[in-house]
């Protein structure tokens, strides 16, 4: 919540400030980072409330796809900013002045509060989560980063990193966290990364110069490359992982006071809220250049000034929260285009995407000395008709899909329609008929109908025959009551049938053999049967 670029005197004043503004941190599904409101914005008036909006309209008029609600509203610390998430504990991780607060997302709560930062000046900012030592990196801008236990909820180790610490991103294949040190040297003509060694807590190096006043840091998968905002500079840096040397920076006009980052590894694309300029830059990785600007402010329709900014993997969607008005709002990383804007009171700050229910949590605070509170959001999307058309199956025959997470749906025509809302589905066709199977799939459901069609074909399982009794190497013949005949001079015949049940008879070269025939029954499972050849003499 400090402004990277006053004297520290200043900065700790900014601090009762910014409670006022309620503006401070993002969190990205990969990262957690602090956000400062540019001097030249005024400050807003914060609601006492945060609540659900009333229909919400997307760009055009159309109804949003999105119907959002807040399910939950949990009270945390002062001043939250910074969010991580626990994928195997279920928990969410808020910084909030002086202490980190613990919400089991099953309930809803705050089940523990730890006490983090060396100083007592020193003030939460990002957080991240690091799955391999089931740990969380706080940066507190006293100048050193907290290592919490996410197990029992305790301080481990307190590591010095410089000055001004404000974001924090976790690359995993090198097993290392990366800090923004917001202010090196004062008047902050420029910044530094200092990257941290997860196995032992300790300092590998720092990266310097980044851009002046860096904030937001968010880890790149598909590149192996960390993304630094810059906030005074209007760039954004990035850094490969490997070497941790910059490889370049992105400072085309289209980034302004940037802030909040979130990666899309569908896209490539990495998603900047640029609170300067009430915008997101798209930044493509495999070019390291903006490829898209993704207006967010429209008079009163949508917002301006974005912080935050949260991916969604399983809808393709980026969430931005906005402070002037405030709004969270939801970006389509496929069109690049906003779908939903949602009115927010209380001053969104940070945002976080919590794959295992779905849900966004928000950071936001209320009243005079901003009282910190986190909103769950539960985004309840309109539903698209999704037609299945079913080809070859015998009229009348009894035919179901089951689409994840939803009711079987069962048909005798040759299509069924279910319902769901926008998403990457994986689907099962099937019938009682067993002579008939179709493979299952997946399938990606967008802002409109969608329609799959299935071919079943007839379920055929292996008959061997198998002879004994003839001289070695000699010929014979099975003739099947449907026209087809198999020879061989092997001991030995195998060939696929569909269910039903089929007469047969054997003939070979050797006129002095015989064997006598029958019949057979394909039910659903492979048959094997022996056929006993005797001299007629």
């Amino acid at each position: 919540m400090r402004r990277p670029w006053g004297t520290k005197r200043v900065r700790q004043a900014w601090t009762v400030v910014a409670a006022l503004a309620a503006v401070g941190l993002f969190v990205a599904t990969d990262a957690v980072a602090a956000f400062h409101t540019p001097p030249s914005l005024d400050l807003p008036r914060l609601s006492t409330a945060v609540g659900s909006a009333p229909s919400v309209r997307s760009p055009g008029g159309d109804p949003s796809p999105h119907a959002p609600r807040v399910v939950a509203r949990v009270p945390v610390g002062y001043v939250p900013q910074g969010i991580a998430y626990d994928a195997r504990g279920g928990a969410v991780f808020v910084a909030s002045r002086a202490s980190v607060s613990v919400i089991n997302d099953t309930v809803d709560a705050v089940v523990a509060t730890i006490p983090v930062g060396a100083g007592s000046t020193g003030m939460p900012e990002g957080a991240a989560y690091d799955p391999a030592n089931n740990e969380v990196f706080v940066a507190n801008s006293d100048g050193n980063v907290t290592v919490v236990d996410a197990s029992s909820d305790t301080v481990l180790k307190n590591i010095s990193v410089g000055s001004d610490p404000i974001g924090v991103a976790y690359d995993p294949p090198q097993g290392e966290v990366y800090v923004t040190n917001g202010c090196v040297a004062l008047p902050c003509g420029f910044g530094a990364v200092t990257v941290l060694n997860t196995t032992n807590d300790s300092v590998v190096t720092t990266i310097v110069p980044v851009g002046s006043a860096p904030v937001a840091a968010v880890y790149d998968s598909r590149k192996g490359e960390v993304f630094v905002s810059n906030h005074n500079s209007a760039s954004v840096t990035v850094i490969n992982a490997t070497s941790n040397w910059v490889v370049a920076t992105v400072s085309d006009g289209s980034v302004s006071y940037p802030e909040g980052l979130a990666y899309d590894p569908a896209q490539g694309e990495v998603f900047v809220a640029n609170n300067g300029a009430g915008d997101v830059a798209v930044i493509n990785d495999s070019e390291n250049a903006v490829v898209a600007v993704v207006p967010i402010s429209s008079g009163s329709t949508f917002g301006s000034s974005p912080q935050g900014v949260a991916y969604d993997a399983s809808s393709g969607e980026v969430f931005v929260t906005a402070g002037y008005p405030s709004r969270v709002i939801v970006i389509s990383s496929t069109t690049d285009k906003v779908v939903a804007s949602v009115p927010f009171a209380g001053g969104p700050v940070g945002a976080l995407y919590d794959p295992a229910k779905g849900e966004v949590f928000v950071a936001g605070c209320s009243g005079s000395f901003c009282t910190g509170n986190i909103s769950v959001l539960s985004f309840v999307r309109s539903s698209y008709q999704l037609t299945f058309r079913e080809r070859n199956l015998p009229p009348g025959t009894i035919w179901w899909v089951n689409v994840t997470g939803s009711p079987t749906v069962r048909s005798t025509g040759t299509k069924l329609t279910v319902y769901e809302p926008p998403g990457l589905y994986s689907y099962v066709v099937g019938t009682a008929n067993k002579s008939w199977a179709t493979p299952s799939g997946t399938l990606s459901l967008g802002l409109r109908p969608g329609s799959r069609t299935v071919n079943f074909l007839r379920e055929t399982f292996p008959v061997t025959f198998s002879e004994t009794g003839l001289p070695k190497a000699s010929k014979w013949c099975m003739a099947i009551s449907d026209g087809r005949t198999y020879c061989t001079r092997k001991t030995s015949v195998t060939f696929l049938d569909p269910n039903g049940t089929y007469s047969y008879t054997f003939s070979t070269t050797r006129s002095d053999y015989s064997a006598p025939g029958g019949s057979f029954t394909v039910s659903g499972a492979a048959v094997s049967r022996i056929v006993v050849f005797s001299t007629t003499s």
